[in-house]
């Protein structure tokens, strides 16, 4: 699990884009799947896991970034595998059409 703050025990915390992708890599190298990514990560490191995580050849899963005004289209980008709740394109939909 990788968020932007400490959200849940044992998560991951990564504030910038080089922190996203050094967290891709340390779940690459402890054998998961795929990368969990939670609702308080920035656009520019949301972005940068899942450039990490096409480049280890992992999935990146989970929720989308609500402290964001970015559209739906910048959060569901490739490699972007499973959106774990639908509340979150529509609060990110709600809140870019303000």
């Amino acid at each position: 699990m990788v968020d932007g703050s400490p959200s849940m025990p044992d998560s991951m915390v990564a504030a910038t884009p080089d922190e996203g992708r050094a967290a891709v890599r340390q779940v690459k190298s402890e054998g998961y799947d795929f990368v969990k990514v939670y609702t308080a990560l920035n656009l520019e490191t949301f972005t940068a896991i899942l450039d990490e995580a096409r480049r280890q050849g992992i999935r990146v899963v989970g929720h989308l970034p609500l402290r964001e005004q970015a559209m739906t289209e910048q959060l569901l980008q490739p490699g972007f595998a499973m959106v774990a709740h639908d509340r979150g394109i529509f609060l990110s939909r709600t809140r870019s059409q303000r």
